[in-house]
């Protein structure tokens, strides 16, 4: 189990990953699509590590744009699961 696990507000945790990404896109003038779909109001989750791993990912896709590209960032729920999507143009 995860030490430091919580609930917190979907919508919260979210904000505060958009706005890393926002600040990251914009060292390359990379262009941001954010989609949500199904998302509860509520989630139980270590957010640090939760963002960490897709920032991870984010900061790959970002590595490997071309100035000017863009970055779409998707995430759903269904059934307690989350699916991040990260893809890049």
């Amino acid at each position: 189990m995860l030490k430091n696990r919580k609930e917190s507000t979907v919508y919260i945790v979210l904000d505060e990953l958009y706005s890393q990404i926002h600040a990251l896109v914009s060292i390359k003038h990379l262009k941001t699509e954010f989609d949500e779909k199904n998302l509860p109001e509520i989630i139980n989750l270590d957010s640090t590590l939760m963002q960490r791993a897709i920032m991870n990912i984010v900061t790959n896709a970002v590595d490997y744009s071309p100035d000017g590209g863009l970055i779409q960032f998707f995430v759903s729920a269904k059934k307690h699961r989350f699916r991040f999507t990260v893809s890049k143009y």
